[in-house]
């Protein structure tokens, strides 16, 4: 009798369990699916880091018209998509993110927002997938997420943060766009104030941004989410390549760079736009000095130089093997405004008053230990109108959280200057001593102008080491134009690794032919160089003064022969 008792109240005790249980899981699941429902896509901020120059202007729209056709499309609130050269049109350190931090925070953020997801203008977004991916995760915790990266070793561009182990410290690809609580935005506007900074420098907005919250929000660190934020396409090949994985459910993803090969005419009509035609207006103007002629000229003359159809190499001393033109500017440790200068003017010159360049439309200016790939910098122009004025290559900030703060292009990253530009320079801009930084003078120069500059990440100020391996091994390496400076690497290696199948591969498609160098040294000495130039001297004397400001006298100038090219304009 007392047995049976027993049994039953154990029965007992174990159905009242299991109607627990079952009743929490049924609230459980009934959370969860609440979690799921709970965000709405008008509770989202979609920051887009957008450009004022045409084309990027054009990539930024079709961005924010994607993301509104998506939501009508899956019947949502209409999504909060804001760019920034249009909300914070006055705003020149936009980019940087932290200058518009306490702005966004007044201006943006409304009672029932939760989330903003900063974006570059050439990432796409799938809404499901993100309202998915987010739901799930807790609005009101001070957090953040996106693809991860990390230096290998302390870098120049993250002013040298972490020196002792950078790789414990993870920062987002903001091409796979970055996903932050409002209530870690609210935290950062409150902080922004009283912040002190390691540099005044601006730029990589990404590692800056993840230092600041790093430095202020108590050590809070980027949550790894590269399942939704991927450094590229899903599909993509090259991605599960690098990455050994199938499919994944990308909330963003950053989209390759194409080139702009068909354009419209004035009259409406679509046509398609031979690179080559390109390959053909582009001078190059390389900045050197006596003691590197031949340590720098001949890598130069013997990789990307040798491809270029117009190199102009400029310099404080005449080598007529070398094929330098003196300017007349003595050398200086740091700066090199006057000489900058004085070589604008020295191509603005010969480009005024030798008419076999009258079809010049590019004047590019580098250093000597820039190392260049001529196919990516014809592919990149393509989208870009030789007609109006621009400013192109990796952009740096200065005092950017300040009003009188201002971008500019780093010179050994490559400089792109359309004609009408590199006119306004040579008439108009001065120096305030000769050692002034020049990258930075020109772009004061041309704030006159309202000419601001137009980045590109595919110029790099730096070597690839100074990258982190996701920047470099995720991307088509036939967009990369440039990468800056020989110390502690090979130019040669770099040259060959990230450029020359691609350079030569567009020599053949475009039937260039050029002289081999395959059974020269790899080093040659300069003397072999004599034959690549030749001097047409006297060019432009009795010229007015007063012919629209030109001058009268143009240097010697030395130009590549045109015997070295075979050019069959032949379209892709």
């Amino acid at each position: 009798m007392h047995l049976n008792i027993m049994i039953i109240g154990i029965v007992l005790v174990f159905v009242v369990i299991l109607i627990n249980c079952c009743c929490y899981f049924v609230v459980a699941v009934a959370t969860t699916s609440t979690l799921v429902t709970s965000l709405t896509l008008d509770e989202i901020i979609f920051l887009v880091l957008s450009q004022e120059n045409k084309y990027h202007r054009g990539i930024a729209e079709s961005l924010k018209q994607n993301i509104l056709k998506q939501s009508l499309e899956l019947n949502l609130t209409k999504p909060n998509v804001y760019l920034t050269h249009e909300t914070y049109r006055l705003k020149r350190g936009a980019w940087a993110i932290l200058p518009i931090i306490r702005d966004v925070d007044q201006d943006l953020i409304r009672g029932n927002s939760k989330w903003i997801l900063i974006l570059e203008p050439n990432c796409h977004v799938n809404i499901s997938i993100l309202l998915k991916y987010l739901s799930h995760e807790d609005y009101e915790k001070i957090q953040y997420f996106g693809y991860p990266l990390y230096d290998k070793e302390a870098t120049i561009t993250h002013h040298f943060s972490f020196f002792q182990n950078p790789s414990q410290f993870k920062y987002p690809l903001l091409g796979a766009g970055v996903a932050m609580t409002v209530t870690l935005w609210k935290r950062l506007a409150h902080e922004l104030p009283n912040a002190t900074f390691p540099s005044e420098f601006s730029i990589d907005p990404a590692h800056e941004l993840a230092l600041f919250i790093w430095n202020r929000v108590n050590g809070t660190r980027l949550t790894p989410a590269s399942l939704y934020h991927c450094s590229r396409a899903p599909n993509s090949i090259l991605n599960k390549k690098k990455e050994n994985i199938g499919i994944k459910e990308c909330a963003v993803y950053r989209k390759e760079f194409k080139p702009c090969t068909k354009m419209k005419t004035h009259n409406g009509i679509t046509e398609e736009q031979p690179l080559v035609d390109i390959f053909n207006r582009i001078i190059v103007g390389v900045k050197t000095c006596k003691k590197f002629h031949h340590e720098r000229l001949p890598i130069v003359l013997n990789t990307w130089g040798r491809i270029v159809p117009h190199l102009r190499i400029f310099s404080d001393m005449r080598d007529e093997k070398l094929g330098t033109v003196a300017t007349g500017v003595p050398n200086t440790e740091m700066g090199h405004c006057e000489k900058t200068i004085k070589i604008l003017k020295l191509l603005d010159t010969e480009l005024s008053y030798n008419y076999s360049l009258s079809g010049i439309r590019w004047v590019v200016l580098v250093d000597d230990d820039t190392i260049l790939s001529v196919s990516a910098l014809v592919r990149h122009l393509s989208c870009y109108s030789p007609y109006e004025d621009l400013y192109l290559g990796e952009r740096y900030g200065y005092f950017l959280l300040n009003e009188a703060g201002y971008n500019y292009i780093t010179g050994g990253g490559g400089i792109v200057l359309t004609r009408s530009t590199l006119r306004k320079l040579a008439t108009n801009c001065t120096c305030p001593t000769i050692h002034s930084p020049d990258d930075m003078i020109i772009a004061t120069c041309l704030s006159q102008f309202n000419i601001q500059a137009t980045h590109s990440s595919n110029f790099h100020q730096a070597r690839p080491i100074d990258y982190p391996t996701a920047t470099t091994t995720h991307i088509d390496k036939t967009n990369i134009i440039s990468f800056h400076k020989y110390w502690q690497i090979d130019p040669y290696d770099v040259y060959e690794k990230w450029f020359k199948e691609n350079d030569e591969n567009f020599l053949y498609r475009n039937s260039i032919k050029i002289k081999s160098n395959e059974q020269k040294q790899r080093k040659q000495q300069s003397d072999t160089v004599l034959d690549e130039v030749q001097i047409i001297k006297g060019v432009g004397n009795n010229i007015d003064d007063d012919d629209d400001g030109r001058h009268n006298n143009a240097n010697t100038i030395f130009i590549k022969k045109h015997s070295d090219y075979e050019m069959n304009h032949t379209d892709l």
